[in-house]
Order: C-alpha cells, then sequence, then structure tokens
C-alpha cells in the first residue's frame, strides 16, 4: 500500500475507495490465516475447515484450547513487541548517551572509592609510623634519662668514694702526726 506505483494506479482509478477496502480485506485475511497457523501450531494438531460443522461439545471444548491457545499467542505476541521496542530504544541515540553517561558515573564512583580506600590506608600507615615514632622517642627518652640517672649516681658513689678516701687519708694523717 505504501508502494508509490500502487498508490499512482490506485489514485488514478475512480474505484480507489473499493480497492483500498479490498486490499485492506485480503490483507485482514492473510493476517487471519497466519493468526490460524499460528494457534494450530500453538494446539499441535490442525483445525477443521472454518465452516465445517462438528459437535457441540468438541466445539465447546475446540473453544477452550482456542481461548488459551490465543491467550498465549497474545502473551508471546506483546513480550515480542516490548522486546523490539526496546531494542528500537537502545538504537536510540539519546539513550546510548544516557547509557554512556550512567557508566562514567559508575566509573566516576568506582574511582572515588578506590581512592577512599588508598587514603584510608595511607592515614592508617601514618597513624602507625606516628605511633612506633612516639614509642621510639619514649624508649630513647627513658634510655637518656636511665644513663643520666646512673652517671648522677656514678658521680655521687665517685664523690662518696672520694669522701671516705679524703676521711680515711686524714685519719691515717690525724693519728701519726698528732
Amino acid at each position: 500500500m505504501q508502494d508509490p506505483s500502487i498508490m499512482a494506479f490506485i489514485g488514478q482509478n475512480p474505484a480507489a475507495q473499493q480497492i483500498m477496502a479490498a486490499l485492506s480485506a485480503h490483507m485482514a485475511e492473510h493476517v487471519a490465516f497466519q493468526y490460524r497457523q499460528q494457534i494450530e501450531e500453538k494446539l499441535g494438531v490442525p483445525l477443521n475447515a472454518p465452516n465445517e460443522e462438528m459437535p457441540e461439545e468438541f466445539e465447546v471444548k475446540l473453544a477452550g484450547l482456542l481461548a488459551q491457545a490465543g491467550q498465549q499467542l497474545t502473551q508471546e505476541n506483546q513480550a515480542k513487541a516490548a522486546q523490539a521496542a526496546a531494542q528500537q530504544k537502545m538504537q536510540d541515540p539519546i539513550i546510548q548517551m544516557q547509557q554512556a553517561e550512567l557508566q562514567l558515573k559508575q566509573q566516576e564512583l568506582q574511582r572515588k572509592a578506590q581512592k577512599d580506600q588508598a587514603d584510608a590506608a595511607l592515614e592508617a600507615a601514618r597513624l602507625q609510623l606516628d605511633t612506633q615514632k612516639a614509642q621510639t622517642t619514649a624508649t630513647i627518652e627513658a634510655a637518656r634519662v636511665a644513663a643520666q640517672t646512673e652517671q648522677a649516681q656514678a658521680k655521687n658513689d665517685l664523690d662518696e668514694a672520694k669522701a671516705i678516701l679524703d676521711l680515711a687519708k686524714s685519719q691515717q694523717r690525724g693519728p701519726r702526726g698528732g
């Protein structure tokens, strides 16, 4: 119907409306036959001819089966249409740009999270280094204080020994010289 040569032929014909109606009916017949074929595939058996008579109980059972098969076919066709629409949307440049932006944002978030982890590890290492430095400084200071104390004690001991020695010398001179 969209072919320009057919539209030109129909457009020039005085019975254009009747031809269009006949074309539409013919196309509807093809769609109906295709639908019937799909229903037969769903049921797994061929259906009787359209105008063929059958017992009423078979007709009732067949109608129920046809309704179920029709419902399944409709759901499948709706799913296919939704999938086709989703695929068409995925090809839309705006959607693609939005997805690219979203991907960039996710990568930026990952980078920031990794940087935060690295910063936290670096801060923990600094804290540990500061703690070790403080412990080392305290140990050195304690050793220095201990050395000073020991040196002062040694000086006191030496002064005391000199005093005792001087006292001993003075006592030795005193009784002899006296």
